[in-house]
């Protein structure tokens, strides 16, 4: 099942690559100095390159730095819920999911961010450490028999 969803996020992250190339065409509306940046930043593009790689914790990185540069919007937070999905940060996934969905004007986008947060947050709930305790009777020769 958890190859399932992450081959489905994976498909969807995929569809999503090619950027708005109408959007950026468009000049910004500078309402003052402190505007978004419109272009992606090179760190965007390299977490692009990492993410397809399958390597998340440096794309993540990228995404975080890209997102610090000025170029905050939907896709980087929505790359970014991938990475740290995939690398089972759970609450770091949630926040970015959560931002997406909250933020986002692309409704597919906000639709998948909405799917992911519900992933995560199951899997989240049912995660547990518990059960094991210091139980190591299976590693013992007595089976945790004395004498």
């Amino acid at each position: 099942m958890r190859a399932f969803v992450f081959v489905l996020l994976l498909a969807v992250g995929s569809a999503l690559l090619p950027l708005n190339q109408a959007s950026e065409a468009k000049p910004a509306k500078v309402k003052n100095a402190a505007a978004k940046s419109v272009t992606p930043p090179k760190s965007f593009y390299s977490g692009m390159a990492e993410f397809q790689a399958q390597r998340y914790g440096p794309a993540a990185a990228f995404f975080e730095q890209a997102d610090l540069s000025g170029y905050c919007n939907d896709k980087t937070h929505y790359y970014i819920a991938l990475c740290y999905h995939n690398l089972n940060q759970t609450q770091r996934a949630i926040e970015h999911y959560s931002w997406v969905a909250t933020y986002s004007k692309d409704p597919t986008l906000k639709y998948q961010a909405q799917l992911g947060y519900a992933q995560v947050a199951k899997y989240a709930s049912h995660r547990t450490y518990s059960g094991n305790g210091n139980n190591f009777t299976a590693f013992s020769g007595s089976g945790g028999r004395r004498g």
